[in-house]
């Protein structure tokens, strides 16, 4: 109704999408590990939520963060086959039914969005064209590209890299378009040009550690097999908690999260407040099982 060309919510159609995305994937989560002790109208309620979740994301137009769900699916299917083999292939139905759903429901966006991703990748390439979304990535990886073989162990500095990606576009190396951006749209290799080696591997251990605490193994679960509610609690917070790292790799991949407000809140919130449930949920407090 708006003639908005993508949803942006509060914020940029990127960092909303994906958010929109997380969210729809930890209920989803919360709904899979709950679904027979739902109640029967509660069911299509957490449906048609997961399903507005997704049709966020796609409204956003945000390709980056669908890949996310590339990486979180199939963890997903991993606890399910452990735990709820039965269930594999109803879930595996479900999903298929959703992407169906949601593609059928928006095909016209989603044809445009593909296209405009291969149209913008060949001219980068044939025509050196670098004003478009995809052109400001591939020129920017390729700016990292040099400044990284230049100085790979310890970066340029925040305020370095700024003053050398300015000093490089107006010798003309580089287009004007990249101009703009105070970082690169990938968090690894921005840290990598910045921090160096250090930062990559100071934000890996982030992800790291973050997946370790949530990651529902066989020794945790079992110390709960014999009380099932608590059990499917535990498994649905430990699910949900591995989601948000996982997801937020994916995100990284193709949008700095956390040089903005949104991305670095959220993740703070949502680790904080799943890991205070599930230590809640656990009954004790200290080191994770």
């Amino acid at each position: 109704m708006l003639q908005l060309p993508r949803a942006t919510g509060y914020t940029n159609a990127i960092q909303w999408g994906n958010i929109a995305l997380l969210m729809a994937t930890l209920l989803a989560v919360q709904a899979g590990v709950h679904w027979q002790q739902l109640r029967r109208w509660q069911k299509p309620v957490v449906v048609l939520a997961v399903a507005l979740g997704l049709q966020a994301s796609l409204l956003s137009a945000s390709r980056g963060g669908w890949v996310a769900l590339g990486l979180a699916l199939p963890a997903v299917l991993v606890i399910v086959w452990r735990y709820r083999r039965e269930l594999l292939w109803k879930l595996i139905a479900g999903f298929a039914l959703a992407l169906a759903v949601a593609g059928a429901a928006n095909i016209g966006m989603l044809s445009q969005r593909m296209q405009l991703a291969q149209d913008e990748i060949s001219h980068y390439f044939e025509e050196s064209h670098t004003h478009s979304s995809l052109g400001i990535r591939l020129e920017q990886y390729r700016l990292a590209g040099q400044l990284v073989s230049e100085k790979p162990l310890l970066g340029w500095g925040m305020l370095g890299y700024i003053d050398e990606m300015h000093r490089r576009v107006d010798a003309g190396q580089y287009s004007q378009s990249i101009r703009e951006y105070n970082f690169i749209h990938n968090e690894f290799i921005d840290l990598w040009v910045k921090l160096g080696v250090p930062g990559v591997l100071l934000q890996a251990a982030l992800y790291v550690s973050v997946l370790a605490l949530f990651w529902p193994s066989a020794r945790r679960m079992r110390r709960f097999e014999g009380a099932p509610e608590r059990w499917r609690n535990v498994l649905a917070l430990r699910l949900a908690g591995s989601m948000v790292p996982l997801m937020y790799f994916s995100f990284g991949l193709t949008q700095h999260f956390f040089v903005h407000n949104s991305g670095i809140v959220f993740f703070v919130f949502c680790v904080v407040i799943l890991w205070s449930a599930l230590r809640g949920q656990e009954g004790h407090a200290g080191s994770a099982a």
